[in-house]
């Protein structure tokens, strides 16, 4: 049995999936060379070196291809590694994270059935001649890293072996993604670099003013230097190596005393409840770029209830600075587990749904953490005391006990979503609460913790059918709340043409 697989012949190539692959008998000709290297010695490495750390990996590398495979991921039924193969390419399309000539097998070998991936051999950048070079490198790789959990919400395995270079561009060369990567996960990525140079702290100074550099125009707050720091010192290092780390925290430790010093002039949409209404999403969207907005903050509920569920994936997914958290009808469209005690309307909504995303959709709404924390402030989707994040709401009975918590927590505002209202609960600095409703709030202001509510973008339910959503201007901690007409009967035709309740139409004309 060969430790690589390998086609008998030609149309053992079951499947090939990619932008502009290569033909089969290019594929199978590379595959049965003769001088095609298994790279044993590349599987079950750590450190520094190239290969993979997973025993159950297989390289094959032959006439200036890479083709990899994982033990595990043989079966004696092909259907299940077509539809990955095919979620893959067109992962790979939308991303645009891997070298542009990968592709993806499905291969039959010795009575099973296994995915291959095939790219062109790049220079991976542990590979690079100098510590110059290789810092210029793990720079745009700790940005890369960054950008896709931002933009595309997916996590890179941020390590030199992972990425190769090719003409002057980077691609990753790992066929996983994971959670996204954080910034403390790009901390601890830096940190790990350092045992594996013989470079002293003098040159660990200049590197970590070229990473911080590199990072500046993505790494802009108080609280991202320092979840950047943190991750960086958290990492175990021996005594010996205390100083290099130091060099590198230096430049983030002044990057981290700029930003407390600069103002925050960055204006920020916050919108909730999309619920899968495009023609509402895209109103919003134009409404608050006229306002300003330079990021975006989404408390989640991007589906459910609306006839555009991968469309309104697709926009939000390819947002510049868009933060968000997972809404109740996104867990349950992600774990393909609806919610239990849905309404009629919710459940249709919810399984209609759960027929129109695919796996990669689903990754995304799954990559969405339940909650989001910055400087002072929290953001989730439903209540700040549930533990859940996205189930609980706040209402009458319930307003004080969450402001409560974030008042014990030293939380100054919590933005949320759930009941499609827009509002502001706020604790004053005597104890008392009050219910101001959609009305200009300023975050931050002593003794006060406030609730903000920015209403909902795709069904509003406090009697106005237009769009809702907050504009959030970072640099006063000013609140603002604004709505935005669209084409409800856009929205309404969709819906009837998918079969939906009429109820859930009526809904969105009369605002309830």
């Amino acid at each position: 049995m060969d430790w690589f697989p390998r086609p008998a012949r030609e149309q053992d190539l079951v499947a090939v999936e990619g932008a502009s692959p290569p033909p089969r008998a290019v594929l199978f000709a590379l595959l049965t060379a003769p001088d095609a290297q298994e790279w044993r010695d590349k599987v079950g490495v750590a450190g520094p070196r190239e290969g993979s750390g997973k025993a159950s990996a297989r390289l094959l590398a032959s006439g200036g291809w890479v083709f990899k495979t994982d033990a595990s991921w043989s079966v004696t039924a092909p259907d299940g590694l077509l539809v990955r193969a095919e979620l893959a390419a067109a992962s790979a399309r939308r991303l645009g994270l891997w070298h542009p000539d990968k592709v993806w097998l499905v291969l039959a070998a010795e009575g099973a059935f296994h995915l291959v991936t095939a790219c062109p051999r790049l220079a991976v950048l542990r590979a690079l001649p100098s510590f110059e070079a290789r810092v210029a490198a793990w720079a745009r790789m700790l940005v890369l890293a960054l950008r896709a959990a931002r933009d595309h919400g997916v996590g890179l395995d941020v390590h030199p072996s992972n990425f190769g270079e090719a003409h002057g561009a980077l691609h990753y060369l790992d066929d996983e993604l994971y959670a996204p990567t954080t910034l403390a996960d790009l901390g601890r990525a830096i940190a790990d670099r350092i045992p594996e140079e013989d470079a002293p702290p003098a040159a660990w100074r200049i590197a970590g003013e070229a990473l911080a550099r590199a990072l500046e125009p993505h790494v802009r707050t108080v609280s991202e230097w320092t979840a950047l720091t943190n991750g960086l010192v958290d990492r175990p290092l021996v005594e010996a190596l205390s100083a290099h780390r130091e060099a590198v925290r230096g430049a983030f430790a002044r990057r981290t005393r700029a930003a407390r010093l600069a103002p925050r002039g960055e204006r920020t949409c916050v919108l909730a409840d999309v619920h899968a209404n495009l023609p509402a999403l895209e109103a919003v969207l134009a409404a608050a770029r006229a306002l300003g907005a330079e990021r975006w903050l989404l408390l989640g509920d991007v589906v459910g209830y609306g006839p555009h569920p991968v469309e309104c994936i697709e926009v939000l997914a390819g947002l510049e600075g868009l933060e968000g958290v997972r809404g109740n009808h996104d867990h349950g469209a992600a774990s393909m587990r609806p919610e239990e005690g849905m309404s009629r309307m919710a459940r249709f909504a919810a399984d209609w749904t759960a027929g129109r995303l695919g796996e990669a959709e689903r990754a995304w709404l799954a990559a969405l953490p339940r909650e989001l924390r910055g400087e002072g402030w929290l953001a989730v989707h439903g209540a700040p005391r549930d533990p859940e994040r996205f189930y609980a709401y706040v209402y009458e009975l319930t307003f004080r006990e969450n402001l409560d918590v974030l008042c014990e927590a030293r939380i100054a505002a919590c933005f949320y979503g759930h009941t499609h209202v827009p509002f502001v609960h706020r604790r004053n600095p005597d104890g008392t609460s009050d219910k101001l409703g959609p009305v200009p709030v300023v975050l931050g202001e002593p003794g006060e913790c406030l609730l903000v509510n920015p209403g909902s973008v795709g069904q509003p339910r406090d009697g106005d059918p237009r769009a809702s959503f907050a504009m959030w201007e970072r640099e006063r901690g000013a609140i603002s709340f604004h709505r935005a007409a669209y084409p409800i009967d856009a929205t309404v035709r969709d819906m009837g043409r998918a079969g939906f309740p009429p109820d859930l139409a009526y809904r969105l004309e009369t605002g309830r």
